[in-house]
């Protein structure tokens, strides 16, 4: 059974001394948070399209394709959707779920 980790833990700890792979190799680290993040990513958009009506979803999708971050920035505020509340929200949540999975790999 895996040990449980405090919440401050979660969120100050490092992720590979969390797992146990403090010793693996750079390649490997940097394989995992890539993956993360990639996660976080799809997981940030679709927690901002569950926030926002048909009309918000086409805007945001508008602006996304003309890749202007200070007018997507600018809709977030106009919608009170905040932004690194919700990344370190879905941040800590990837942690989360990389711990457990990695634990559950070594039983």
């Amino acid at each position: 059974m895996a040990n449980l980790i405090s919440a401050q833990d979660l969120a100050e700890g490092d992720l590979f001394e969390l797992t146990g792979l403090e010793n693996a190799s750079e390649e490997t680290k940097k394989l995992i948070i890539t993956k993360m993040i990639e996660n976080v990513q799809a997981r940030l958009l679709l927690r901002i399209d569950d926030l926002l009506d048909n009309e918000g979803r086409d805007e945001i999708r508008q602006l996304m394709a003309e890749d202007n971050d200070e007018n997507i920035a600018v809709f977030l505020e106009r919608k009170n959707i905040n932004l690194a509340e919700l990344t370190l929200q879905e941040a800590l949540l990837a942690k989360q779920e990389v711990i457990q999975l990695i634990s559950k790999l070594k039983e």
